[in-house]
């Protein structure tokens, strides 16, 4: 079953990759919520055992790179010290 990101050709065109497509929509259907780097390698990678949790940080800034307007001031995904990743709150 495919997730709206993942099916998505806008998203398809502006983040390419299933991977990042799959971070980005678990992030932005839930605005506001931290998700550990844990929690994302297990809710994006799911049982692929070849990726550690720094994959997670190399994942979000190449997301970053895609979608936000400077990269190195985030305003769309943001990081949380000591907890992980959220999308803004809307």
């Amino acid at each position: 079953m495919a997730s709206a990101a993942s099916s998505n050709p806008v998203a398809a065109q502006v983040v390419p990759g299933i991977f990042a497509r799959q971070l980005l929509y678990v992030l932005l259907s839930n605005p506001g919520i931290v998700f550990s780097r844990e929690a994302l390698l297990r809710k994006v990678w799911k049982d692929d055992t070849f990726v550690t949790v720094r994959s997670v940080d190399t994942l979000v800034k190449r997301v970053r790179k895609k979608i936000e307007d400077d990269p190195a001031e985030p305003s769309v995904i943001l990081t949380v010290w000591g907890a992980g990743y959220k999308a803004a709150d809307v």
